[in-house]
């Protein structure tokens, strides 16, 4: 069944299109429409919608949309499609396991006699309750294909939101105070508004700081590399390593030697910190 409607925030939508008219935001919204309910936009589509626009604002729209053969998509309406997709199919399943647990459960309980101690039923695992919410945390990690479309959309420059995806992606998704991100394109979005402080700059800033343009890391950047690190070495060790009466016991040669090679990086970033200190 084809979904009814998309997922529209207000604040990006108002962000990617504040050079645009009135007008151009009219054809902007109509357009968005007429992909979803038919999954692209077609020449004809866009000049129909346009006819009575002067055409350089009318052509400006129609950038937001990438040519594919004989038609027109947005990038970033199509990530939401794809988002929905797979929230309804991952609905889908959850609905399925838990009609089979709930089966079985109840199968169980018909099969054998019920306690009549007045014993509570047991409450959820705490670990199980953990685990859900870790999922649900890393499902909100953005692909980098989704946080062009969104750059695209906003107005921001792709090198400057692949630099922050990159920067993402070496810290684990977690922000300066160390919590885990679940509503990137509020992020991205500030991203946008710095960026256009320092004067909407087409390419990255040429060498400031030494001859390589290398901004020195500031203990901020130290400290969040670090958590990330330990992060890392911690659940390395929880996955290849058990506790043993000679020590510990690596099960993975290749998850020993990176976690080795974490620590080694830890010390030195604990050295760097305390000469910065």
């Amino acid at each position: 069944m084809k979904p009814p409607a998309f997922q529209f925030y207000a604040s990006d939508f108002l962000a990617g299109c504040s050079l645009f008219s009135m007008e151009q935001r009219g054809l902007y919204i109509t357009l968005l429409c007429l992909q979803w309910d038919h999954g692209f936009i077609t020449l004809e589509d866009y000049q129909t919608c346009s006819t009575a626009m002067a055409q350089p604002l009318a052509k400006a729209v129609l950038r937001k949309f990438d040519q594919h053969e004989d038609c027109y998509k947005n990038g970033r309406l199509e990530a939401e499609r794809k988002k929905q997709s797979e929230f309804r199919v991952n609905r889908s399943e959850s609905g399925k396991a838990g009609a089979a647990a709930r089966w079985h459960s109840h199968s169980t309980a018909n099969a054998e006699p019920m306690a009549n101690d007045g014993s509570p039923s047991p409450s959820p695992s705490p670990s199980t309750e953990a685990g859900a919410v870790r999922r649900h945390r890393e499902a909100e990690r953005p692909a980098w294909e989704e946080v062009k479309a969104q750059a695209v959309f906003i107005g921001l420059a792709e090198w400057k939101a692949r630099d922050w995806f990159d920067e993402m992606e070496g810290i684990g998704w977690l922000d300066y105070n160390h919590r885990v991100v679940c509503r990137w394109q509020s992020i991205l979005a500030r991203v946008r508004t710095k960026w256009e402080a320092d004067g909407r700059p087409a390419h990255p800033p040429a060498a400031r700081n030494g001859s390589h343009g290398i901004r020195p890391l500031s203990p901020l950047d130290i400290k969040t590399i670090l958590v990330a690190k330990e992060r890392k070495a911690e659940g390395l060790k929880l996955k290849h390593c058990s506790l043993t009466a000679n020590g510990d016991s690596w099960t993975s040669k290749k998850g020993f030697e990176e976690w080795r090679d974490l620590r080694r990086e830890i010390r030195q970033l604990n050295n760097t910190l305390s000469n910065l200190a």
